[in-house]
């Protein structure tokens, strides 16, 4: 302590080889964090107050030591890692503002927040307003898409209603501005004076169209929706779309571009317009967006190994094809939705059984087998990472095997179109109806105009290749309540359109009336089966 009388406790610091970051495992998770990340890598060191980093800023966690080449943690939410801007503001407080947005207002002027609710105008004249958020949405030069969302109320105004409102992306002014919005980014205006939807980028004037102002004016609150992704701009007023996959040419954002909102009343037109709900999006949010995890076992040296952790976009599950199959499970179906593309380890979850997934990047679905359940209806979700899924509650109806007991007629000719009848059990319990006869597939239809349900379905033609030596065929006839899980096979015959030989098997169930005959009596017999004559010469049969 001064500088001369060392200390002689013989604490020792250890030095070590510089760590390394090799890779994680899952490589993605959900942009709300939580995601529980195996960090692999070399000269890990079992120190306590070991952290891991996600991104560029100071948001780090708690890392777990398992050995040299192994530290476990859980990611942070994106937006904790800069990989994601998210703004909302709910109006349950008078100085929610404070930080977040700027309400900028010119002409009279009431109290702004009333009841959890931001008033943008009153009933008077001659007022404009803008709510201009103070963050700015593109942290990450990279990042390409925005989306924003809020509760409008507009109404109770006088001499037809106000000018509109304006939804802006862009380098805006910390000044008020009314329905045509403002900077040199995106402007979408709902122009309730003149009934018309205008769309504005880069100063240009690319969309001017009828709306009907009703849409929007309604005296109560309706939800509005403007987002540019990678399909277009997309607007969406009450979850009725205006525009749906418009591309702009030459979209760029810029980091400094902001959120915005406008309004405005005029000399003789009035309106009450209000905010409610306000939800502003960039980055993960939008669009899987990565960052960097970092390891120091220290908790001050951080490795500078760059490896890439994905924050996906939210993802959800729209439908599912088939809808259904049997208890048996092995149904291949594949699940249609949103931002399914940034995953590391799909899988399906069909009630509390767990499948492993594949990605098919073309269509951008995700396939997998249902797995074994009880007679009933589940929840088919997915997961990116093998650990966060999805909670779309889209169902997947489990039914039992059907089993046929009949088909009528059994045969028919080669040249198809005879109509079967085919009868069993548990055949009321599909939609997408088919009967199979071998290899060649045709449409099958329920037909419950008897005591019991049975299927319809009209055979297909033969080609001659196909055929024996006979000009006959003996195919499996069999049927599947979901295009796809097919019943075990009955027979069904197929003949030549002739008068000569047709096999026995074409003549089952037919019965022959002869009198005085023998039972040695050699005859020959014409038989019609389905509108067709077919002959059989010189054969015995038992009467």
């Amino acid at each position: 302590m001064n500088g001369q009388q060392y200390s002689r406790s013989g604490v020792v610091f250890a030095y070590h080889t510089p760590e390394q970051v090799i890779g994680v495992s899952p490589s993605s998770g959900m942009h709300t964090g939580s995601t529980y990340v195996r960090v692999l890598g070399t000269g890990f060191q079992p120190f306590s107050g070991a952290l891991c980093r996600f991104g560029d800023t100071n948001a780090s966690v708690h890392a777990t030591y398992v050995s040299s080449e192994e530290m476990r943690c859980a990611s942070v939410p994106a937006r904790s890692s800069g990989a994601s801007v998210s703004v909302w503001l709910d109006f349950e407080g008078a100085d929610e503002l404070e930080g977040l947005a700027t309400l900028h207002t010119a002409g009279p002027r009431g109290a702004l927040v009333v009841g959890g609710e931001l008033s943008l105008t009153s009933e008077q004249t001659k007022q404009i307003s803008a709510l201009v958020t103070h963050e700015h949405l593109m942290a990450d030069p990279r990042q390409l898409y925005v989306a924003a969302s809020f509760d409008l109320y507009i109404g109770g105004g006088t001499g037809g209603g106000g000018e509109g409102v304006s939804v802006c992306f862009g380098d805006l002014p910390d000044a008020p501005f009314g329905e045509e919005g403002a900077g040199d980014g995106l402007r979408v205006s709902l122009l309730t004076s003149t009934g018309r939807l205008e769309v504005r980028y880069a100063g240009e004037l690319i969309v001017s169209r009828p709306m009907e102002s009703s849409l929007v004016r309604l005296a109560r609150f309706v939800r509005v929706s403007v987002a540019y992704m990678s399909t277009g701009l997309r607007v969406l007023v009450g979850g009725l779309p205006l525009i749906n996959g418009l591309i702009l040419g030459g979209w760029l954002p810029r980091r400094s571009w902001r959120f915005g909102l406008g309004s405005r009343t005029g000399e003789a037109r009035t309106d009450v317009h209000r905010l409610d709900n306000v939800l502003v999006v960039s980055g993960a949010e939008v669009e899987a967006r990565g960052s960097s995890v970092e390891v120091a076992s220290n908790g001050q040296q951080f490795t500078s190994s760059s490896v890439v952790f994905v924050y996906s976009a939210p993802h959800a599950v729209s439908s599912v094809h088939p809808e259904r199959g049997p208890e048996s499970g092995a149904t291949l179906v594949t699940v249609a939705g949103a931002n399914f593309g940034a995953g590391s380890e799909y899988k399906c979850r069909f009630g509390s059984a767990t499948v492993n997934a594949s990605f098919h990047a073309v269509d951008s679905t995700i396939h997998c087998a249902s797995s074994p359940m009880p007679l009933g209806r589940v929840p088919v979700e997915i997961s990116l990472n093998a650990q966060q899924y999805t909670k779309s509650f889209v169902d997947f109806t489990y039914y039992r095997a059907p089993a046929l007991s009949a088909v009528s007629p059994s045969a028919g000719p080669t040249a198809g179109d005879t109509l079967v009848r085919l009868t069993g059990d548990g055949l009321a319990a599909g939609r997408t109806y088919r009967c199979r006869f071998d290899d060649l597939v045709v449409p099958a239809t329920l037909d419950n105009s008897g005591a019991a349900s049975t299927l319809l379905c009209v055979s297909p033609t033969m080609t001659a290749a196909s055929l024996s030596a006979e000009l006959t065929r003996e195919v499996s006839l069999e049927v599947a309540l979901n295009s796809q899980d097919y019943s075990p096979g009955w027979r069904f015959g197929f003949g030549a359109r002739t008068s000569s030989a047709v096999d026995e098997h074409l003549l089952s169930g037919v019965e022959i009336v002869a009198d005085a005959l023998t039972e040695a009596d050699p005859v020959t017999v014409e038989v019609t089966l389905n509108g067709q004559q077919f002959g059989v010469s010189t054969a015995s049969y038992s009467y």
